[in-house]
């Protein structure tokens, strides 16, 4: 049930180890549908992370918000950086 206004969320380091192109398939399809994909990555708080892993470089160019939040403050501010198509 995802319509022009959803924000689509994923939990996800981006590690996955299956294949890319099915991930890349279903990201371009909620991308499509969407208002937004928000991906919050853990990894991104690790000094030196790259998303340079398969999964992520699938996946990164249908995200409209690529962040990480460890805590409550982390969710306020993501709150004010989603970004959505119009």
């Amino acid at each position: 049930m995802v319509g022009r206004d959803t924000v689509v969320m994923i939990a996800s380091d981006g590690l996955d180890v299956g294949a890319p192109g099915m991930l890349r398939d279903a990201m371009r399809e909620l991308h499509r549908r969407s208002a937004g994909v928000v991906w919050l990555n853990p990894l991104l708080e690790t000094e030196g992370y790259e998303p340079t892993a398969s999964g992520m470089r699938a996946a990164r160019p249908y995200v409209t918000t690529f962040t990480s939040v460890t805590d409550a403050s982390g969710l306020a501010r993501l709150a004010r950086a989603v970004r959505i198509r119009t």
